[in-house]
């Protein structure tokens, strides 16, 4: 009876182990292959989720109470804000700046990122981008990276930016398009698509 019970045995451990053994012998299916890395469309892919898309953002002008200062915006989350002075400027890094009166130089200025900021990178584009040709712009260099501020009176309607975000994990990056620009009052709309998770 156990030469019977050893024989059963050895011949269900032999089964289960080719059972189990061909089961993870078999090859891996393979990868869907990619035909394209954007979709025809110019639209953003599925692999780059929007965050937000054609948000108005307004920066500039004079206040209420006749105050010029300086204009900050956050494109983080899920849509562009201004950013208050004080405390919520110190503790949040801020994306882009307008200067409504000029500063020292006189003209309304856009600026893109804090100039202590070497973390994020802006590039004026043209036709249709998304957040995966506007990351890959990074790569490839063949747009000069924006350092300076740009004048109010330099900006037309339809220009396009994007800021990207090259150490972020996430591949965040944002289209700014200049909707509507008035350098005499230091004025400037931006309609922003933002992809990538925040």
């Amino acid at each position: 009876m156990r030469t019977t019970t050893w024989i059963m045995a050895g011949l269900l451990a032999t089964a289960l182990t080719t059972a189990c053994s061909s089961e993870n012998d078999r090859p891996e299916p393979a990868p869907p292959s990619r035909t394209s890395t954007s979709s025809p469309s110019g639209s953003p892919s599925a692999t780059e989720p929007v965050r937000y898309k054609d948000a108005s953002l307004t920066m500039g002008g004079e206040s209420d109470d006749g105050d010029c200062g300086t204009v900050y915006a956050s494109l983080d989350g899920t849509s562009p804000k201004l950013v208050e002075g004080g405390f919520e400027l110190r503790y949040t890094n801020p994306d882009l700046s307008v200067a409504p009166c000029g500063g020292k130089s006189g003209q309304a200025k856009l600026s893109f990122l804090d100039p202590h900021d070497s973390v994020n990178a802006a590039y004026q584009v043209s036709g249709k981008q998304d957040g995966r040709s506007c990351n890959a712009l990074v790569k490839s260099q063949e747009v000069p990276e924006i350092n300076a501020g740009i004048p109010l009176s330099e900006l037309k309607a339809g220009q396009q930016f994007c800021l990207t975000h090259p150490y972020d994990q996430n591949h965040a990056v944002e289209l700014l398009r200049v909707e509507d620009i008035s350098p005499d009052a230091g004025k400037v709309t931006f309609v922003v698509t933002a992809w990538g998770e925040d």
